[in-house]
């Protein structure tokens, strides 16, 4: 591989960042793998296009306000350190995202993201650790097991969204997404239920849907709220 295509990919992996949050505070070692699946309401989704007038589409456009997320990842992990790749994943949308594709719902999304965890807690039924994600996330995950096959797991990210202004005049976007998980051991496989929030603050035009920036200067969708809910399974 050329070691431009080489760079490419390694900003990719460390500059973005996608909305799937952990739900497990424990790290099981050696390799693991696995999926969610996430239904995600984003009624405020917009899609804008630079210089949309040329291209015969409008600047702004309603994205869909709802959309399922496949979401699959691979994973190794040491006793108190696990290194997580989310792969790129696959969405479908309630009804069109972008103007110039009115039919097309399915979208596949190109960028991957890694992600650090660190497990700083482990006290009795209590677990907890922290974890980066890229350049632009840190997040924070606490695990209680009420049994020797379930857990629940709360989860709080702040994302860094990127400025929409300029130096001098800043105009910044946060996310802050909160989550509840239910995990349980079925078969042997880890199988987790989840649902949680995601707000905007700050004076940015909105959260990127998928990733904190693209390296394309395409189309983009940014919302400011969302709720979801979804299910994941693990495999080793």
């Amino acid at each position: 591989m050329p070691r431009s295509h080489a760079a490419i990919a390694l900003i990719a992996l460390v500059a973005t960042a996608c909305w799937t949050a952990r739900t497990d505070a424990r790290i099981d070692p050696g390799w693991h793998g696995g999926a969610t699946v996430t239904a995600m309401a984003t009624p405020d989704a917009v899609t804008t296009t630079p210089d949309g007038f040329n291209q015969g589409v409008p600047d702004q456009f309603d994205a869909a306000p709802g959309r399922a997320i496949v979401a699959p990842y691979l994973s190794y992990g040491w006793r108190r350190v696990e290194l997580r790749v989310h792969l790129p994943e696959l969405r479908a949308s309630s009804r069109a995202d972008y103007p110039s594709d009115l039919g097309e719902r399915v979208y596949p999304t190109l960028a991957a993201n890694l992600e650090l965890y660190v497990k700083l807690l482990s006290r009795g039924r209590w677990h907890g650790g922290l974890a980066v994600e890229g350049l632009a996330v840190a997040s924070a995950v606490a695990t209680y097991e009420l049994s020797a096959v379930g857990a629940i797991s709360l989860t709080g990210r702040l994302v860094y969204a990127g400025n929409d202004g300029t130096r001098a005049q800043r105009r910044l976007n946060f996310g802050h997404q909160l989550q509840l998980s239910y995990l349980r051991t079925v078969g042997g496989y880890p199988v987790t239920g989840f649902a949680g929030a995601i707000v905007h603050t700050g004076r940015g035009d909105g959260l990127p849907l998928h990733a904190r920036f693209t390296l394309s200067s395409g189309p983009s969708i940014a919302f400011h709220d969302a709720a979801y809910l979804g299910v994941g399974v693990g495999f080793r």
